[in-house]
């Protein structure tokens, strides 16, 4: 029994100690455990520190980035549209040079036509001018020729199928008898008195002129009227007498009066 209790005696005596113990290590730990955490959170702090900084470069690195980005594609806007510009102008050019060249082709193509139809008419014209005294022989046949023979009517059917063709090349006659009289298609050959016409019109055809595309081929060979006599100025004795014939306009008057 007494071996029971100094065990028991022993024991409640050796418990204190052990708590005094526990809590200086647990106090100890504690402690330990505060500088633990608070190297923690100096260390978060700091790690948190690096993160902002490394944050904020890796913003200002985005903020350069971006701002480089923004400044290559205004100037490749820039690039683009001095480009565009220079395109416009070039198409500009082109569409000025394209106009000058169809009117060019035009001109040249209007001149070439002018050119052979000059040519033709030049051609025409000469052939036209040779057969013209055949033709004014065969007018001077049928005026000598009999109407009534068979060779005359032969004779004026050949000179009609001759003005025919000719009409058919672009020369028509020259308008003449009855006209007035035109320095620019007609020629004259002499003058007539004629009381019947006025002065200054063509009273005879001596030989007919042509005209060639509207250009004068040949004038015609006319006679021209001077109208009737002039009438003759009154002498000095036939002036006299008519003044003696006329009637007394001052007597008449005077018989008036009295009346």
């Amino acid at each position: 029994m007494e071996t029971g209790r100094i065990s028991l005696s022993m024991s409640h005596r050796e418990s204190p100690e052990k708590t005094e113990l526990e809590k200086r290590l647990e106090a100890e730990a504690q402690a330990a455990a505060e500088g633990r955490d608070k190297d923690e959170a100096e260390k978060a702090a700091a790690d948190r520190s690096e993160d902002v900084a490394e944050a904020t470069v890796v913003d200002m690195e985005l903020v350069d980035a971006s701002d480089e980005a923004a400044q290559s594609a205004d100037d490749r806007i820039q690039a683009l549209e001095a480009a565009l510009a220079e395109a416009r102008e070039e198409a500009a050019d082109l569409r000025d040079q394209l106009l000058r060249r169809a009117a060019e082709i035009d001109n040249f193509r209007k001149r070439t036509a002018r050119e052979t139809e000059r040519i033709r008419q030049t051609a025409a014209e000469r052939l036209l001018r040779d057969l013209l005294p055949v033709l004014d022989h065969l007018d001077l046949a049928l005026e000598h020729a009999d109407s009534e023979s068979g060779l005359a009517e032969g004779v004026e059917m050949v000179a009609k199928q001759f003005r025919e063709v000719m009409e058919r090349h672009g020369m028509t006659p020259v308008p003449a008898l009855g006209e007035p009289f035109d320095p620019n298609v007609h020629e004259a050959l002499t003058q007539r008195e004629d009381a019947s016409v006025p002065a200054h019109t063509v009273v005879e055809v001596y030989q007919q002129g042509y005209l060639l595309g509207g250009r004068l081929l040949r004038p015609a060979k006319v006679i021209v009227s001077t109208g009737g006599p002039e009438p003759a100025a009154p002498t000095e004795l036939e002036s006299e007498s008519e003044q003696d014939d006329a009637p007394d306009d001052t007597a008449s008057a005077d018989v008036g009066e009295e009346a």
